[in-house]
């Protein structure tokens, strides 16, 4: 029976969590409720290095994702362990627009002045003019990147708390200039390394297109991955009241 007692009421606090004092309360018939969410996100910025204990957000420099593919068919693969991306907590939000009724569903647009992705690599296959087989860091530095995301939610019950879980979410990526290092690219020949990796760069644009699912996939990781773990944690009452 004491058993029974305090598994209620673990449940029921964890069906009645507040938002730390710090977060601004949007109400989702308020007309300035994308202002408000803006605000939200310059008060949570600076916070996002080093995490948010409160609301179980770890930090995010570096931001950690085990694995990233990317497949030309037959001819060309690519695998990437361990991403480390530097710089992503130092964001812009240029827009940011949430639709309550009759679905749940943001719009935002969001900028980096520069990322850092670090990872190890291995590529086997013909990219552009290069037949590559090679394994070893990779080291990635990217300039003023856009990125438009858009994602619909979809309402669930959680510990009987009206929760959203996010579905259909897109990204549009667009990147300024990169420079890129492939350690090993060509194995030990060091000579032939350092000019494969020239010749990568002088043709950044068309290798940027190759890889772009990776460097999509790890700034939606970012963006979703912080709203998953606040929408996951708070009902939809606790996160917009009426």
């Amino acid at each position: 029976m004491k058993f029974l007692c305090v598994v209620v009421l673990l449940i029921g606090a964890a069906s009645c969590r507040k938002l730390p004092s710090f977060i601004e309360i949007c109400h989702r018939k308020d007309p300035q409720i994308n202002k408000c969410l803006q605000r939200n996100v310059e008060i949570l910025r600076p916070r996002l290095k080093n995490g948010i204990p409160e609301m179980q957000i770890p930090g995010f420099n570096p931001l950690v994702i085990s694995q990233a593919t990317l497949s030309g068919g037959v001819s060309f693969e690519a695998i990437f362990n361990n991403i480390r991306m530097y710089g992503a907590d130092d964001f812009i939000m240029d827009r940011f627009e949430v639709t309550t009724d009759p679905k749940f569903r943001f719009d935002l647009d969001i900028h980096f002045d520069k990322l850092r992705i670090l990872s190890d690599y291995k590529i086997n296959g013909r990219l552009l003019v290069l037949q590559l087989n090679g394994a070893g860091p990779a080291d990635g530095n990217y300039t003023n990147v856009k990125a438009h995301l858009t994602t619909e939610g979809e309402h669930y019950q959680k510990n009987g708390k009206d929760h959203v879980r996010f579905v259909d979410k897109k990204i549009d990526l667009s990147i300024g200039s990169t420079n890129l290092y492939f350690d090993h690219i060509l194995g030990d020949n060091d000579q032939l390394n350092v000019q494969t990796n020239r010749i990568i760069n002088e043709n950044s644009q068309e290798i940027i297109k190759e890889l772009s699912p990776v460097i999509t996939k790890v700034i939606g990781e970012f963006v979703f991955g912080i709203a998953n773990r606040i929408f996951e944690r708070y009902s939809y009452d606790d996160l917009f009241p009426l």
